[in-house]
């Protein structure tokens, strides 16, 4: 009975095979929680892992067209199923990288393998819907894959500390690589696609992109409500990607073990579960506005306490990263449905896109130079630093108007 009411008719029965994937794939990220910590146990500073990470989403960018292609010449799942056989590979060849050289040429890989799952997976799962004419499950899907998205995030930095506690750091990317392949061998066995065809030109593709970013950018710009809106988001993108490269460093400074790190993840894993319920409660009850200016300055005062937090106060210290993990997840499933609330529906795709190219831009510049900023300041102070791009956000969204009103 309960499982009847938590799936709408149909549901289980088109969808399961892409909701048990996204639960595997949560559990199959052994590797997050130690990332920059094995980065740092190769003697590399943080402006040389922050280098790592924008290069990845440098490749995300210009590979994402490229790649879209062998979705539509070869079809949705086969291409879903060679970037997850694309990744496997570099995740194995982690722990053997000799220099910094072939560590970045590993990484830019792995981020090719991404752009062959990211947008052709979503493509796959609506256009079988739309095939068996079931559109109406799409808002379905996005929350349920969300939802065992989070478990599997509850499990897997579970499965890395026990790793971690038995074996080498480098073995959790053995893991990872292995999981992708797991993901891989799934999906061909269990799911199929009627698949047409498309017409494809690399040259129109790029056209497309550029023209789609420049008519998105034209629309924010006349738009002054989306103009606070991006004002907000990219400042928050600006501080969550220093916070994500300190987060590791910051706990193992405080006194957390290396495999503690994968239960403190757990946890985390718990609230990016059960903060965006909360959020979208909350937000039912009071104005979106007042939510946005409320989670913003928790995690802006968060970040001030845990530098105040004295050294060995591990249990104080996790604590309240925890609780700025929760307004941020409180607050970004609103955030991004008050986005789509203002946003013409023939043109939804391509404001959303331009609005999320300002916000990885924005996250790229402050990430390059936090990272060398926090090679001389260390993590505790470059998180409270980092606070400060919260003002404007603060700013942004006191004037921002609810979609009720």
């Amino acid at each position: 009975m309960l499982f009847k009411r938590f799936f709408e008719e149909d549901e289980w029965r088109l969808l399961w095979p892409f909701y048990v994937h996204r639960f595997l794939g949560g559990v199959a990220t052994v590797s997050l929680p130690f990332i920059v910590i094995y980065y740092q146990s190769r003697g590399y500073s943080f402006a040389q892992i922050s280098i790592l990470w924008v290069a990845m989403a440098v490749a995300n960018i210009l590979f994402e067209v490229p790649t879209g292609i062998v979705a539509d010449v070869f079809g949705r799942r086969i291409s879903v199923v060679l970037g997850y056989l694309l990744e496997s590979v570099p995740w194995l060849l982690i722990p053997f990288t000799r220099s910094y050289a072939e560590l970045m040429v590993v990484c830019i890989v792995i981020a090719i393998g991404q752009t062959l799952v990211s947008g052709a997976f979503e493509a796959w799962v609506y256009d079988e819907l739309k095939q068996r004419k079931r559109e109406g499950l799409i808002g379905e899907f996005y929350a349920k894959h969300r939802f065992f998205g989070s478990i599997g995030l509850i499990i897997g930095p579970l499965m890395g500390a026990w790793i971690v506690s038995r074996f080498p750091l480098g073995w959790v990317f053995f893991a990872e690589g292995g999981a992708s392949v797991v993901l891989a061998v799934f999906l061909l066995a269990v799911t199929r696609e009627r698949f047409a065809r498309r017409a494809f030109s690399v040259a129109s593709q790029w056209r497309l992109m550029v023209d789609n970013t420049r008519e998105g950018f034209a629309f924010i710009s006349r738009h002054a409500q989306f103009k606070l809106l991006l004002v907000a988001g990219v400042a928050f993108a600006g501080f969550l990607s220093i916070e994500e490269l300190v987060q590791q460093p910051l706990l193992v400074g405080f006194g957390m073990s290396v495999t503690s790190l994968g239960v403190f993840f757990s946890v985390v894993g718990v609230v990016t579960a059960v903060a965006p319920l909360v959020g979208n409660w909350v937000s039912r009850r009071i104005a979106e506005r007042t939510l946005f200016v409320v989670m913003t300055l928790v995690v802006g005062l968060a970040a001030a306490v845990v530098w105040l937090v004295p050294e060995g106060a591990v249990v104080a210290a996790s604590g309240v990263l925890v609780v700025l993990s929760f307004a941020v997840f409180c607050k970004n499933p609103v955030f991004r449905a008050h986005l789509q609330h203002l946003v013409p529906s023939p043109q939804r795709a391509t404001i959303l896109s331009a609005f999320s190219m300002g916000q990885n831009v924005m996250a790229g510049v402050v990430l390059v130079g936090g990272g060398f900023l926090t090679d001389v300041i260390g993590p505790r102070l470059a998180i409270l630093l980092a606070a400060v791009l919260l003002i404007p956000a603060l700013v942004a969204f006191w004037f921002v108007r609810d979609v009720k009103e």
